[in-house]
């Protein structure tokens, strides 16, 4: 055992000792997590766990499991969260029966499956598991079912399954409309979601009432939380990219700048969203075909990204590549390569092989706007194996 686990293990016999054994550990592990100080937290979740299980404690055994696997998920250690929780689950559920607390543990595993690993089908499999607890001991219109229904409604689009994302966010508006008391927050939500949903189904009058209902109730509900309003905003923006009204995009987009500048103290977050309002009214303006004016906005956003966000090779890779399209596109093709070129580096960097292979595609595309057929090519072969094999040979 390591050392520092050693001591935190004999402070805690006498916590044990003084102040009435596994309620104050527990009470002292949640303080610590309070406090940010996750992997000392977790030393004595994995403590309670081990002696709740030795004591065929159920309740309390996954109870220490579950706050164990997120202390874990926040130090990064997803996978390792996930097998200590569905072990928990497994070793609980026959004891435990429809219990809420086993309903919240397959929606923590859900949840680490979705915002840390990505697997959107692992996740939707868990909440199906702790929507059908939830639907048993709940009445029909619990808080709890309304979010599960749209939890996994927003892993199918993810999944880009719209017809199943539709029918999951209805679910949730209908049964949230049926409440004595409408959560105005889910119902906000619902909108913009089903808003989104048509529009990739191309329904666009149906996306447009959705969206309005949306905007009239968000800017009552998060005038003090602007972040809320973006997501907003970006799907609106796209709904109009899709009709081709690229003027609404514009304005769209400097409906929520503007917001964003107001924000008098910005964290690195605001920032970052300024940056992507800046590179997305580059993009309305080159669909305009405005391109100094395009350039001037991409440029923007890049001198943000450089200056303010510090995890920042994600947000560069795309600014690259959007000053590249545009320098080639202005027919600029040394200044095309050299953008391009640095997009290529920092995707490689951060393993990010979509953007990747998109960059190599667009270095085919300057090669070819040259008439340079044969490392057009060469290029676009790189490309294709990147996808299909994995191992770029990048010129």
């Amino acid at each position: 055992m390591p050392i520092k686990d050693l001591l935190i293990l004999i402070f805690l016999s006498s916590l044990s000792y003084n102040l009435s054994g596994q309620n104050a550990m527990m009470q002292q592990a949640n303080s610590l997590m309070e406090q940010e100080k996750y992997e000392a937290a977790g030393v004595i979740y994995k403590e309670l766990s081990r002696q709740y299980l030795l004591e065929k404690d159920s309740a309390n055994y996954l109870n220490a499991s579950l706050q164990l696997a997120i202390s874990l998920d926040y130090m990064y250690e997803s996978n390792q969260a996930v097998k200590i929780l569905k072990e928990a689950i497994e070793l609980s559920i026959n004891s435990l029966g429809q219990d809420s607390l086993l309903a919240l543990s397959y929606h923590k595993l859900a949840l680490i499956y979705y915002l840390s690993l990505e697997e959107d089908e692992l996740a939707i499999s868990n909440w199906q598991k702790a929507l059908k607890i939830r639907e048993t001991i709940y009445p029909v219109n619990h808080r709890d079912i309304i979010k599960g229904y749209r939890n996994i409604g927003q892993s199918y689009l993810n999944l880009t399954e719209w017809e199943k994302g539709k029918t999951h966010f209805q679910k949730s508006l209908d049964l949230n409309l049926n409440r004595k008391e409408v959560d105005s927050l889910l119902l906000v939500k619902a909108y913009n979601y089903l808003g989104w949903v048509y529009t990739n189904l191309e329904d666009f009058n149906k996306a447009e009432k959705y969206f309005d209902l949306a905007k009239e109730k968000y800017g009552r509900f998060y005038s003090e939380e602007p972040w809320e309003l973006y997501e907003l905003y970006e799907n609106i923006s796209e709904f109009y990219r899709r009709r081709g009204v690229y003027s609404k995009v514009i304005e769209t987009q400097k409906e929520i700048l503007s917001i964003f500048q107001d924000i008098e103290d910005k964290w690195e977050g605001d920032y970052l969203t300024i940056a992507n309002i800046y590179n997305n009214l580059g993009l309305g303006y080159d669909l305009m075909d405005s391109l100094e004016i395009a350039l001037q906005q991409f440029e923007k956003s890049l001198s943000i990204n450089k200056k303010y966000v510090r995890k920042n090779e994600a947000a560069l890779a795309i600014n690259y590549s959007n000053l590249s399209r545009l320098y080639s596109k202005k027919e600029d093709f040394k200044k095309a390569f050299d953008f391009i070129d640095k997009a290529i580096l920092l995707d490689k960097a951060i393993h990010n092989k979509i953007g990747l292979a998109n960059n190599i595609s667009d270095k085919a595309i300057i090669y070819f706007k040259q008439r340079k057929i044969e490392d057009a090519l060469k290029t676009i072969e790189n490309a294709i194996n990147l996808i299909t094999l994995g191992s770029p040979k990048i010129s």
